[in-house]
């Protein structure tokens, strides 16, 4: 491995906030810096933001030792990094941040995914380390995910694919804001999990979390449920064992398509791991062939919010023939 003397600019773009920051080949990430996207802006006022941010990070190293600059967007993106129906981003859509940032930095720009890239910078910088073929789930308000096959990122024919949160694993299942019926998002994520205590709540009377509600006059959200199951409430241990459950039947249908090494669970829910893993793992083995019946180890994603950001910055180091990895 060559001295560490070469950085990517690396940012990740999300209905949220807007990260910043420079990576180097080994995956140490410095100079951090972020701010809002406030997503309902015109997008040339977003977009102008972004770049005073990503010029004020440049400003923290030697210009010369940038090779590029990586992007990792919360949207369906193409090989041509045209932006599809992004959940958060509602007037985005058939734009391209690449040309616009390539106008305005006189380096290479790639784009992708945000699960997508996650995925990719966990295998090299994380969870997915040794490995050549591993998934990654990332579960917070919504699920993304990415995929990783023969130590390549895999992104499909068209660059759509990893979009794991909108694999139906109930065709009666609640409406998913893509529009579809029982996507493992209404079913599985954050937002499921506050959905499914809210509905069950109606029936309940000695639990932690009606408590929580009385006091609050607010509806049931994920982080509640995760506090009351940490409290030993018996109810919300329940509500997350029926989400659990439901990510179970969905990863026993992506090991038995990609027969992976690894899944690893990212994202905000991947920080309860402990409270969801046993049910998870349950699940999988009730809905998978016999003899891949514990095969395949469940993990928490180890990089966190940095995972896009580090995938970006990996594929544009190795497009430059760099050395990469720990």
């Amino acid at each position: 491995m060559s001295s560490v003397n070469q950085y990517v600019l690396a940012t990740d773009l999300g209905g949220t906030n807007i990260r910043v920051a420079l990576v180097d080949q080994l995956g140490n990430v410095s100079y951090k810096q972020s701010t809002e996207t406030l997503a309902d802006s015109p997008i040339s006022d977003v977009t102008n933001r972004w770049i005073d941010v990503l010029k004020h990070v440049m400003q923290s190293v030697d210009t010369k030792a940038v090779i590029g600059l990586g992007i990792a967007f919360a949207s369906p993106l193409d090989y041509q990094g045209v932006v599809y129906s992004p959940p958060h981003l509602s007037n985005w859509d058939g734009f391209s941040p690449k040309s616009i940032l390539e106008q305005n930095f006189s380096m290479d720009v790639t784009i992708g995914n945000d699960g997508s890239l996650a995925a990719f910078g966990e295998y090299i910088y994380g969870a997915g380390r040794g490995s050549k073929n591993m998934v990654l789930l990332t579960i917070g308000t919504g699920i993304g995910g990415g995929i990783v096959m023969n130590e390549e990122l895999y992104v499909g024919h068209r660059g759509f694919a990893g979009e794991i949160g909108h694999i139906v694993i109930d065709r009666n299942g609640p409406l998913c804001d893509c529009g579809t019926r029982g996507c493992l998002q209404s079913m599985c994520s954050g937002t499921a999990i506050s959905r499914i205590a809210n509905e069950l709540l109606v029936s309940e009377k000695c639990t932690i979390l009606r408590d929580y509600v009385s006091k609050n006059q607010l509806p049931v959200t994920a982080k509640m449920v995760v506090k009351a199951a940490r409290e030993g409430d018996g109810f919300a241990t329940t509500v997350l064992d029926e989400v659990a459950s439901n990510l179970g039947i969905g990863i026993a249908g992506l090991i038995q398509v990609f027969d992976p090494e690894i899944i690893i669970i990212g994202g905000g829910i991947s920080s309860e791991f402990d409270l969801l893993n046993s049910s998870i793992l349950k699940s999988i083995d009730m809905n998978i062939y016999p003899h891949l019946r514990g095969v395949v180890p469940v993990a928490k994603a180890e990089r966190g919010d940095d995972a896009g950001m580090l995938g970006a910055a990996a594929l544009m180091f190795r497009d430059k023939g760099i050395e990469i990895g720990i």
